[in-house]
């Protein structure tokens, strides 16, 4: 499964129809033919869909600048935070991209277990020479429906190749 198509079921385009690249083998002309094709009309196309697959950055750069000829659709990559250092700098800085950053750690289940009234997340680097310090209470976080979960893609998912 490389691509498919549906609602966004995570985050704050949650409903918005969305074109799910899950793989770097993916030409640009696969993308945005693709996303073209779609009937309703393609609201994001969301690159590292499928648990943070790597993404091809030239093919990327290729679809941006077709995106905004052709589509407006917004382009939004999920990158895992142990592979943000491996982004290009153009890229990092592209004012036109929304990023989802994903930290995966097999405790996280246990911060369920405390009540979301007394649990804080804080993502930090303070031993680095650019220091920094995020912190806010887990009832600001949206929790997702994993029921509908199969696999990379939830149910009503329609893949395309």
């Amino acid at each position: 499964m490389k691509l498919w198509v549906g609602k966004e079921k995570e985050g704050i385009f949650k409903g918005q129809l969305t074109l799910f690249v899950g793989s770097d083998k993916l030409t640009a002309v696969d993308i945005i033919s693709t996303a073209i094709a779609q009937e309703d009309g393609i609201d994001q196309i969301y690159f590292g869909a499928g648990g943070c697959t790597d993404i091809n950055f030239k093919v990327l750069r290729e679809v941006i600048k077709e995106n905004d000829k052709d589509l407006c659709a917004l382009i939004t990559l999920e990158v895992d935070l142990d592979k943000l250092d491996k982004v290009p700098k153009d890229i990092l800085l592209h004012t036109d991209i929304e990023w989802i950053i994903t930290m995966s750690n097999k405790n996280f289940n246990l911060v369920k277990q405390i009540e979301e009234s007394c649990a804080q997340i804080k993502l930090q680097s303070v031993k680095t020479k650019k220091k920094c310090l995020y912190i806010t209470r887990m009832s600001n976080f949206d929790e997702v429906d994993l029921t509908k979960l199969k696999g990379k893609k939830y149910t009503g998912d329609k893949v395309l190749k």
